[in-house]
Formats: C-alpha cells, structure tokens, sequence
C-alpha cells in the first residue's frame, strides 16, 4: 500500500495577480530585486499557488533553454502535494523569496 499526500478540503488558494510568464530573469546578483526572509509558516501556506505556479513556470523556462542549447535535461515541476508536505512536515521552517 503506497502512501500518498492528499490536501484536505479548505479555503480557496489565493491566485497571484500577475502572470508568470511576464516576469522578466532576475540577475544573478538580484539587483533590480527585492529579498524578503520568510520564517513564517502562514505566509508559506498562503503562497501555495503562487509557489506551485513559480514551479511550473521555472519547468517551462528550462524546458526552453534546453531546446535552443541542445543539452539533455529533465525537470518536473514540484506538485503541490509536495509542496503542502514540506510546509506541513519542515521545522524548522524558514525561506528566502526573490521578488523581481
């Protein structure tokens, strides 16, 4: 019997309001980017969507530069049953989000 994380019926996912696919590259030294330290577990649950839609979005992007640099690679977005589990299970839990 294989286990499998199930997220339990609650509120709604807040949606960002923003599509990710205009986000521009932020630069390798962040400037032009805001850093914000995350250690609370509420504000991680509250960015549920967001973060599952960054995971897509971040696939895609790869998925891309792959094509056009003809190196073999394969990625899979996190799922959000993942990543529920590790908000629910991490401790401590702590982050850092990039905001460009």
């Amino acid at each position: 019997m294989a286990l499998q994380a199930r997220r339990f019926h609650g509120k709604p996912l807040p949606m960002p309001n923003y599509n990710f696919s205009d986000v521009p590259w932020c630069a390798k030294d962040l400037s032009g980017s805001s850093l914000f330290e995350v250690t609370n577990r509420q504000h991680f649950n509250d960015s549920i969507a967001e973060l599952t839609l960054l995971c897509n979005e971040a696939s895609r992007r790869s998925k891309n530069k792959v094509l056009t640099t003809s190196k073999k690679s394969s990625t899979k977005p996190l799922s959000i049953e993942y990543i529920f589990d590790r908000i629910d299970t991490d401790d401590p839990l702590w982050g850092l989000m990039v905001r460009t």
